[in-house]
């Protein structure tokens, strides 16, 4: 049966196989929400200034978002900059 047979698959997976969450550090999330978007300027060069830095910035202050306290006016700042 389906089951039996996925329970053998578990049991035979390495650890270091099996699907582990990615947990970033708050910088390396900043880095990466900065660098990632803007390189699509290697595909076009005006996707890094136009669509890359709209979703730079979008990607940041969410971030930031999720860190304030909802009525601040750095939270109200925040959420501008995602509109």
């Amino acid at each position: 049966s389906k089951e039996q047979l996925w329970k053998r698959v578990e049991t035979r997976t390495p650890v270091s196989l099996q699907a582990s969450p990615v947990v970033l550090s708050p910088v390396a999330k900043v880095a990466l929400s900065c660098l990632v978007p803007t390189s699509l300027g290697y595909i076009k060069s005006e996707y890094g200034v136009s669509y890359g830095y709209g979703t730079s910035v979008a990607l940041v202050a969410t971030l930031v978002l999720q860190q304030l306290t909802p009525g601040t006016v750095p939270y109200d700042h925040a959420l501008a900059l995602l509109f």
